[in-house]
Parts: C-alpha cells; structure tokens; sequence
C-alpha cells in the first residue's frame, strides 16, 4: 500500500518478469508493478515515497544480504535437523531392541530343542555302538558324523524359508556350515514310518531295500543295491528320453509290445532314425540339432553299466555343446518288456500304459 517514488522508468514488462528484470540491471534499486501502468523500476533516489491506508502497490526495494533477517531460518533448519534425528535415533533403538528380543527369543526355542532332541535320541540310541549292533557291517566310525547342534545352526533353526522339500522320510532342508560348505539336512519326522535302518541305507543306498520308482532306477540299485552318482544319472537320462519324446518310460510302442521307451529309442537309433523319437508336438527344423543332442545325451546316461555313464558334470557339458563330440552310446538297460506267458494278461495289458495307479495314458498314432 504504497506511493511509489517519483522519477521512475516503465517498461510493459508482465509481472512476473518485473522482478527478473530489476535483479538483472545492478542499477535497480526497487521495483514495483501495477496493472494499469506496468512494470516500473528505479535506479536513483527513492523521493515522495508513502504508505497508503488502503489502495497503492507493493513496493520491493533492493538490499544487502547482509541486511535480511536470516536469523530465523537458521533457528527453523536447527529444530528441523533436532527433530529428525531425535526420531531416527529413536526409531533405530526400536529396531535394535526388537532385533535382540527376537534373537534372544530365537536363541531360547534353540536350546529348548537341542535339549528335547538330545533327550530324545538318547532314548532311542543311548550308545553309538547300538548303530553297529544294528546295522550289521556298518561302521559308525567310518560315517562323518556332527553334532545337531551343528546342523540346527546351519540350517538356521531348521527354518521354514531353508526347507527344500517333503519326502517320506520327513523334510529336507538346505543350510550351510561354519566353513561354507552347503549341505542339504533331512530331518526324520515323527510321522514317519522310516528310521535309523532307512537312514543308514541313503548313506552307505548297501542295501537289500529297493526305493525309487521304477523305470528311473538304474539296473545296479534295483538289483543290488548299489547306489551311486551314476544311478541318478541313468535317472536323468530316462527324463530326458522322456521330454523330448513325449513317452513315458511306463508305455510300450511297438507293434509286438515288446519295447520299453529305452528300447525304442535305441531301435531307432540303430536304424539311423532317431529323428522319428522326437515328439511332433514340439519339433521344429530348426531346433532339430539340439533335440539330436538332448537324445544322443540321454542315451548316453542310460548305458546299462554305470562304468559307461558320464557323470553330471559331463552330461552338462554335452547339453551346453562344451563337447562337441559325443561317444557312440551303447546298449540301454531295460530295452525289453517282461512278456506274460498267459495270452489274456498279454492281451489285457495292451490298454495300459502305466502301472503305477496314478495316470492311465492310451496312446494314438495316426498315419
């Protein structure tokens, strides 16, 4: 609400850009801008300047930094910079105070179930040589043993976020030990119908009992119980067989029955006509090579002596064409189907294609 000083220079300049204006000439001491005149500035004395009761227009006047009252924007940042690091702090004692409640909490429950666990198994095994007694040949002294002290802490707690999977024998769960080495843990669960004999077996696999599935299960274990890195192999290959084919390993194909996938696989392979495996539901010429590849390295894993296998390392690298050249593979194992004798049982069986009373497939070709 002021008079705005005499002698002043106009300029049609819009509002806004008055104050820029006067910024940007060192001369301008003060600047002011009204509607009906414009934008008017000022570059020598302020004269017959007055504060109006009402009406006039606001006049901005030019000064020294120095001259500005910036006291109290120093007090404002001071409380605001005050508040948010009372807070923070605050909020990272919270957090650390929880943190070591859950820890300790954590830490409580541990050793309430070492102590069961150590109570527990011994109850059930009170001396190390009631294994060997049990086992007949096995030596518990061969066997690397820890402490479940040890296996709980790598598997932190036996956590749900470690467990892996589910299997009869109870959960399995992935951990890691003091030296980095990564472990995967199975924990007998009370519902299990397995025990310390079962358990004994997956460690030394020697054994009279035959668990897999069969037509996974390589000729060595399902006969001898020979257990192996070669058995899981042979395994992989019959998946493989299975995927590109489209077949599964518990069907027969040709015309007498007689063939199990193996065995067809290798038919064709003998008759230089591997490519007609492959199932037509995922063929594509231009993919043919590495679907060759994928049956060449099935065939390979399905060799009926371990000793010709590769290992999986090695089947990796000639999935990946690492190794170009791939060995000729020799016999499968499981080639043939064990034919009844009986003609209605022969006859009856050509309706179905699985035997382990969970799918039933019937295969149609046509021509």
């Amino acid at each position: 609400m002021m008079k705005v000083p005499d002698l002043t220079d106009s300029s049609p300049a819009h509002e806004d850009y008055c104050r820029q204006q006067c910024l940007e000439n060192c001369s301008c001491i003060a600047y002011a801008y009204d509607i009906g005149t414009g934008c008017m500035s000022w570059a020598r004395s302020l004269i017959d300047t007055q504060k109006f009761s009402s009406g006039g227009v606001d006049l901005y006047i030019r000064v020294a930094y120095s001259e500005l009252d910036t006291k109290g924007d120093v007090i404002k940042i001071v409380r605001i910079t005050v508040i948010i690091g009372t807070v923070f702090i605050s909020i990272c004692i919270f957090i650390l105070w929880r943190w070591m409640a859950k820890h300790k909490a954590r830490r409580n429950k541990a050793n309430g179930i070492l102590s069961f666990n150590r109570g527990e198994a011994h109850k059930q095994f009170p001396s190390e040589n009631m294994l060997g007694d049990n086992l007949n040949q096995v030596e518990v002294q061969e066997l690397p043993l820890f402490d479940f002290e040890k296996l709980a802490s790598a598997t932190n707690n036996f956590h749900q976020s470690n467990k892996l999977g589910q299997g009869g024998f109870g959960p399995v769960y992935k951990g890691k030990l003091l030296d980095g080495q990564e472990i995967a843990v199975k924990r007998l669960s009370k519902t299990s119908g397995q025990g310390l004999e079962e358990f004994m077996n997956e460690v030394v696999a020697d054994t009279r009992r035959v668990v897999g599935t069969y037509g996974y299960m390589s000729p060595e274990y399902a006969i001898e119980g020979r257990f192996s890195e070669k058995s899981d192999v042979f395994g992989f290959g019959v998946l493989l067989l299975e995927i590109v084919s489209g077949r599964r390993i518990t069907c027969f194909y040709d015309e007498e029955q007689s063939l199990t996938l193996l065995g067809l696989a290798w038919k064709l392979w003998n008759a230089d006509n591997i490519v007609a495996l492959i199932d037509p539901m995922i063929y594509e010429p231009c993919f043919e090579m590495e679907m060759l590849r994928c049956i060449h390295v099935g065939l390979l894993c399905v060799q009926e002596l371990a000793k010709d296998r590769p290992t999986a390392s090695v089947f990796v690298s000639m999935l990946k064409s690492e190794i170009v050249d791939l060995p000729r593979p020799k016999k499968p194992a499981y080639t043939e189907r064990q034919m009844d004798l009986d003609t209605k049982s022969s006859q009856s069986s050509q309706n179905i294609c699985s035997v382990n009373n969970v799918t039933i497939t019937t295969m149609a070709q046509g021509r």
